[in-house]
């Protein structure tokens, strides 16, 4: 339906560009890449920077400072983040379980990590992980207020958010990929990330500027969605009893009403047809 147009096979596409963008580094022909955090992979040195090589860099990923931010309006006393994880995704890994530990260790708040270790079995082993993450966040949290799951780009355990949401209790579900919030109940709570249409929209104007000849690709700084894309869905933020700032819901690009039906979608409200 329309509500779920916004999913696509886009990761696995990126996976590919990822590769392909790499295989070209050095190289002389011109390269316009959609990667996962050209930072954080140690590809560029900072995100107002250029590459200084043939490449330039356009990314989905979100900054994890601006992150932060993000995550501290949501809950300001956040005392947990439990990192939900395939550990076969040594991307994911990388890019950004490390990182979100190192982050919250930053800002005093403690991080566990909850990885699947065989994705063909990722629904029967988060299936014990969550509740395991439920139990030790009540520890530090008793009411689990300022608890949060942290749910990664790993595809074998973001397509298992039905049995994540099942056993997740009143702990709201932040997801980095918009894909991951849809109508219904099967829908992390909220999303905050580059969408695919805005990243490939930003990396074919790169591509037209290259192609110009107007700029040098090592000259252009990382191509960011800036602000990031949030998707909200209300059926699920009122399942958890989670509190959304204003702003959050302002801002949103994909918003999913309090049945779960689709309000909002690449920040245009949906108009209900005509009987």
């Amino acid at each position: 339906g329309e509500a779920r147009s916004h999913r696509s096979d886009s990761r696995d596409w990126l996976h590919r560009t990822d590769l392909a963008t790499e295989h070209f580094r050095n190289e002389t022909v011109p390269v316009v890449g959609n990667t996962k955090d050209p930072v954080i992979l140690n590809q560029v040195a900072a995100y107002d920077q250029g590459s200084g090589t043939n490449i330039a860099y356009t990314t989905f990923s979100v900054p994890f400072k601006t992150l932060q931010t993000y995550l501290l309006q949501l809950k300001p006393d956040l005392e947990n983040i439990a990192i939900l994880y395939a550990e076969e995704n040594q991307s994911a890994v990388e890019t950004q379980v490390e990182p979100m530990v190192t982050l919250a260790r930053e800002l005093g708040i403690k991080a566990r990590r909850y990885g699947v270790q065989n994705r063909v079995n990722a629904r029967s082993e988060l299936a014990n992980l969550i509740p395991r993450a439920v139990a030790e966040m009540r520890q530090d949290d008793p009411d689990l207020k300022n608890s949060i799951f942290f749910l990664t780009g790993s595809v074998s355990v973001y397509r298992e958010i039905a049995t994540i949401n099942r056993f997740a209790d009143k702990i709201p579900v932040i997801a980095t990929l918009p894909d991951v919030v849809t109508e219904g109940d099967d829908s992390a709570t909220i999303s905050i990330g580059g969408h695919f249409r805005n990243t490939s929209y930003i990396t074919s104007l790169y591509a037209i500027r290259v192609l110009r000849g107007e700029i040098a690709p090592g000259d252009l700084p990382i191509g960011l969605v800036t602000p990031p894309d949030v998707a909200i869905n209300f059926r699920r933020v009122r399942a958890v009893d989670a509190q959304v700032p204003f702003t959050f819901f302002e801002a949103a690009s994909f918003v999913y009403d309090y049945d779960g039906e689709s309000v909002r979608t690449y920040g245009q409200n949906v108009m209900e047809s005509a009987a």
